[in-house]
């Protein structure tokens, strides 16, 4: 397929594929930070509402999205999921019932998945393997920059309107990508098989893939790593935006405040996207494991930090703990770098087991992984809220790092043991036995 096309007309497929999901995943981010000031409710409620999302992203991929691609093509599927997206986006404006909004976070959900699979088939489709996995790298990077971005953008507009308008303005951005990738988009066609995507994960892929230990080892971070991710999705609307807890948007925040949190979002994201080169080339030369002790260990020590500024906070309110946390921003920032070291090094560590021929493709691994702990996340943080306030969140997110590092931990000493094991007798000086693998990192530079 990819031979049919020029290098201009590739080139406009993959910039068409990656403004589009830009401009929704914007879109998408600027609901996160404000939705949450649209409705009066208990944090559980919301992280419910919250949850909906990727529970019904999740059953759209289990129960054959790429079916449907197959009948009818990436590209009107991709385009029905753009537009399913805008409708979920301005119908947020029109009521602040709790189960409608569920609702509309469930069609959200379907959007999602109506949005991520098209793109990744028509990439996979048009790009050689020589250069596959840097478009990839290059989609990943616009789909999680758009969210960063839709964030950024949603602090201050929460600080300049009502939430009503800035679910408006989301829902323009959907509609902005709709039209472009309705006119942009080149259609791999249909009949590419299910296949061809990759993203089809059948529950017995599953059962078959947990019954291996080393693959358990891998995807129980991630869970944990989500399910904190998803917690953050019900505080973070309150952490990004303090001063605006109502619902009537400008109040007690000057727009030269929340424009400099936004720009502090901004700069934070694109300093986590480029750091994910650095440590992904760290965890070639030097192991996975060593890199995702870093990254979990750094986590941890984040964590403890902020714990440690609780403590010596006056009283447990916002602003004084806010205030003493702040204080403790070197240490915060050492591990804050410490904790990028993570990501790059755990999604590789999928990928090399998926290439060693587990039983369900590595993206199938992480989407259920993502999903199902950004389904935990919200309501389960949201109740420890209720309950216990902000020490009970951090509490809880100090023992999913806790987890996390004594998983990954435990995976280093297993390999060193069997290493060890692996060894030929009696041959202290033996040939190395990560050899080929330096070599063939080697032949790839």
């Amino acid at each position: 397929m990819l031979e049919r096309l020029r290098r201009g007309d590739y080139l406009r497929l993959l910039a068409a594929v990656y403004v589009a999901t830009f401009l929704i995943r914007a879109a998408f981010g600027i609901v996160v930070i404000t939705l949450k000031h649209h409705v009066a409710s208990d944090n559980t409620s919301y992280g419910l509402v919250v949850a909906a999302t990727p529970l019904a992203e999740l059953l759209t991929v289990l129960f054959g999205v790429g079916v449907v691609i197959d009948r009818y093509g990436s590209k009107r599927i991709l385009v029905t999921g753009l537009a399913l997206g805008a409708i979920s986006l301005f119908t947020l404006a029109a009521t602040d019932n709790l189960l409608i909004l569920g609702l509309i976070n469930a069609l959200h959900g379907v959007a999602s998945a109506f949005i991520l699979i098209p793109s990744l088939t028509v990439i996979a489709k048009y790009t050689p393997k020589e250069s596959r996995g840097r478009e990839m790298g290059a989609f990943n990077f616009v789909n999680l920059f758009g969210w960063i971005f839709g964030a950024a953008m949603g602090v201050y507009l929460l600080g300049e309107l009502s939430p009503s308008w800035t679910f408006i303005i989301a829902g323009t951005f959907a509609v902005a990508s709709m039209a472009y990738a309705w006119f942009a988009v080149s259609d791999p066609g249909t009949g590419a098989g299910a296949a061809d995507h990759g993203h089809d994960v059948s529950f017995k892929d599953v059962a078959l893939t947990l019954k291996e230990p080393s693959v358990v080892t891998l995807i129980l971070p991630w869970l944990f790593a989500f399910i904190f991710i998803g917690g953050l999705l019900n505080i973070a609307p309150e952490l990004a935006a303090p001063d605006n807890l109502t619902s009537s948007g400008g109040e007690g925040s000057s727009g030269l405040a929340t424009g400099l949190r936004a720009v502090l979002i901004l700069f934070v994201g694109s300093v986590f996207l480029v750091s994910q080169i650095f440590f992904g080339k760290l965890s070639d030369k030097y192991g996975r494991e060593p890199l995702m002790i870093l990254g979990t260990t750094g986590f941890l020590g984040f964590l403890l930090t902020v714990g440690y500024g609780f403590l010596q906070s006056p009283t447990d309110t916002y602003t004084d703990l806010t205030a003493s946390v702040s204080a403790l921003w070197p240490a915060l920032f050492v591990f804050a770098v410490m904790v990028l070291a993570f990501p790059p090094a755990a999604l590789a560590a999928l990928a090399d087991a998926g290439q060693e021929g587990r039983k369900a493709t590595t993206m199938s691994l992480y989407t259920l992984v993502l999903a199902g702990g950004l389904i935990i996340g919200p309501p389960v943080a949201g109740a420890v809220q209720d309950a216990f306030g902000y020490w009970g969140v951090l509490l809880f997110f100090i023992v999913l790092a806790a987890l996390m590092l004594a998983i990954v931990a435990g995976r280093y000493v297993e390999s060193r043991l069997t290493h060890r094991a692996a060894r030929p007798t009696g041959s202290p000086s033996s040939p190395r036995p990560e050899a080929p693998a330096a070599e063939a990192h080697n032949r790839g530079r």
